[in-house]
């Protein structure tokens, strides 16, 4: 017993046919000469046949029985009706679909430096180069020459594997290789469905060769005229059909057995539709000090079921917030060219802090087929910030005590720490007090204090009690300064105030006759001595003198020009006199007359609103 393709065995019984194994194709053959008998090619069997013969077929025993069932099969797979039989003799193998590779382990990754590591179970930031927004009007197509856009690169996903159903049916024979002449051909034709969709509507046809004759089978088949028909309706996935068939040979003519096939078969085929779905968020620092970094991280992941190609990350930034490649207050954008379906992708953003205030960062997430999704985040810049105003009061008089005050404000939005301030004062004032635990070092005439931290719009009032010791304009410096730095400068300001110190203006002279009474002839000296007693520099000091009718000016001695008309004399003004300074002038005359004779002295000056006046009396008397 062997398995023989209904093909095969067909072709096999009609001399002059050569029978090429089933796994190649035919080469051609060149034509053979006329009288020349062809030669017959050996039958390559499948496994479990019996081995080739030689070149003629010996006469098969009598004794040739069927094929126990169960024997091996050999089959022919048959393709789907109006389809013919030769195009493909087996059913085309189902290609293996390609290994999904996990996303984070495929495509080029981009060679940037890492932000800090991230708790466990969180993705690392990628620190990327973010570019400024692409202009919104459009340039003409001709001169639209774009950089290429910074990315950052997740890697492809694997290929979609191919979903690919085909149905396939076989048919063939099994029987006896001879049958004896006038013996009855028993053989069975099995119909397997080796397909993974069910087939219907399936049909077997066999027709007779001439003058053979059917005896019966099971089942019993239709009989018109000289052709077989099996209706077998449906077949399920891996099933098959037999059918046993018993015929009458037609004499000593080889008997062909050529049944067919034929069945309606569908598809079914489920395209799975995939959708990405993007989510975004975006963490940045509470707060961060102006003109310090602020870095955001943005996190954008796919929780869809496809992956989302061409992702966009676009960041507006708010005036108080600046990034190297950004021009003119355009946003920044960056752009990940695929992120698969359950893929995380972090961005680092760094910004400069560059004014005071909340500052608020919108950020929105785009891709192809995919709905765009928005985040906000905000961050409070914070600029601690120093005042310092010295408050004088003004006016004050010798040996008067006036009251500075140093205001110490902070209008920034943050604490300033460690403020402390300091005032100093020339000669002329003299320590005296200083509220909140105020330091004098007598070396440098200089009051501190050590404020601490002065909180966000936080105010502190000093005051200082001085002594003024001199008349005139005098100044009092003060400063106040923090270590924190703010654009890389310590906090320090400065503020300066003027006190306008004035005296009492005091005038004391006087006028001594060294030489009374005196003789008449005789001469003598009138000494008139003027001292500045007040408590300020007295100016344009002017003296002038006259004597009685009778005396004469013999000489004057002044440390100042004069002018001498008769008995009167004037002096050219003293532009200053300072305090405690005195001024002397003699004055030396001669009498003709006995009797009582007087000089008259008169001082004025700036500061005085009404001249001075004193005289002098002197008796003359004849010897």
């Amino acid at each position: 017993m062997s398995r023989i393709h209904a093909v095969l065995i067909i072709l096999a019984l009609i001399p002059g046919i050569a029978i090429v194994p089933l796994a190649a194709q035919p080469a051609p053959v060149a034509p053979i000469p006329e009288g020349v008998e062809p030669p017959v090619l050996p039958l390559q069997n499948d496994p479990g046949m019996a081995p080739p013969r030689g070149p003629s077929l010996p006469t098969p025993p009598s004794d040739l029985v069927l094929p126990l069932p169960g024997t091996p099969l050999v089959e022919v797979p048959i393709q789907p009706s109006g389809v013919p039989p030769a195009s493909s003799p087996r059913p085309a193998p189902v290609p293996t679909p390609p290994p999904v590779v996990p996303p984070s382990t495929v495509g080029p990754r981009p060679d940037v430096p890492l932000a800090p590591s991230l708790p466990p179970n969180q993705p690392e930031p990628t620190e990327v180069e973010i570019r400024p927004a692409a202009p919104t009007t459009p340039e003409p197509s001709s001169r639209r020459e774009r950089e290429p856009l910074p990315v950052i690169t997740s890697g492809m996903p694997g290929a979609a594997s191919t979903n690919r159903v085909t149905p396939s049916v076989s048919i063939e024979t099994v029987g006896p290789e001879t049958v004896p002449i006038g013996k009855d051909a028993v053989y069975e034709i099995v119909v397997r469905n080796t397909g993974l969709v069910p087939v219907s509507a399936v049909r077997v046809e066999e027709e007779l060769p001439h003058g053979a004759r059917y005896l019966g089978g099971e089942p019993l088949a239709e009989v018109s005229l000289n052709t077989l028909r099996w209706p077998l309706g449906e077949l399920s996935p891996g099933s098959e059909k037999r059918l046993k068939v018993i015929v009458k040979p037609a004499g000593d003519v080889d008997h062909r057995s050529t049944p067919r096939v034929s069945f309606t078969a569908a598809t079914t085929q489920t395209l799975k539709i995939t959708r990405p779905k993007l989510a975004a968020s975006f963490d940045g620092p509470e707060a961060v000090l102006i003109n310090d970094e602020a870095a955001f991280t943005i996190q954008v992941r796919n929780d869809g079921t496809g992956p989302a190609s061409k992702v966009k990350i676009h960041v507006a930034l708010p005036p108080g917030l600046k990034h190297p490649m950004q021009r003119d207050g355009s946003p920044v954008e960056a752009e990940l060219p695929i992120l698969a379906a359950g893929e995380t992708r972090s961005v680092t953003l760094k910004t400069t802090a560059t004014q005071p205030g909340p500052q608020t960062c919108e950020l929105t997430v785009m891709g192809e087929s995919c709905t765009a999704v928005t985040a906000k985040a905000t961050v409070i810049v914070q600029k601690p910030m120093l005042e310092a105003k010295l408050i004088s009061p003004g006016k004050a008089m010798v040996r008067g005590e006036p009251v500075f005050t140093l205001e110490v404000t902070n209008p920034g939005n943050a604490a300033t720490p460690n403020v402390q301030a300091a005032a100093s004062f020339p000669d002329g004032l003299e320590y005296v007090s200083a509220s909140d635990n105020g330091n004098y070092e007598p070396g440098s005439r200089t009051v501190t204090w050590n404020l601490g931290a002065v909180p966000a719009g936080g105010k502190k009032s000093l005051s200082l009690k001085l002594r003024a010791a001199v008349a005139g304009k005098i100044e009092v410096r003060a400063v106040a300064a923090s270590p924190l730095k703010v654009e890389d400068k310590p906090l320090e300001v400065r503020s300066a105030a003027l006190v306008q110190v004035e005296g009492v203006p005091a005038v004391g002279f006087e006028i001594v006759n060294l030489d009374n009474p005196a003789e008449v002839g005789k001469e003598v000296t009138y000494e008139i001595r003027i001292l500045n007693q007040g408590t300020c520099p007295l100016t344009n000091v002017r003296v002038g003198a006259a004597l009685s009718d009778g005396l004469t000016i013999t000489s004057v001695s002044a440390p100042m020009q004069h002018t001498l008309t008769g008995q009167q004399v004037t002096f050219e003004a003293i532009p200053r006199l300072a305090v405690k300074a005195d001024l002397v002038i003699r004055l030396k005359a001669r009498s003709s007359v006995a009797g009582d004779l007087r000089c008259k002295v008169q001082v004025s000056c700036d500061n005085l609103k009404q001249p001075v006046f004193k005289e002098e009396s002197t008796v003359f008397f004849q010897p």
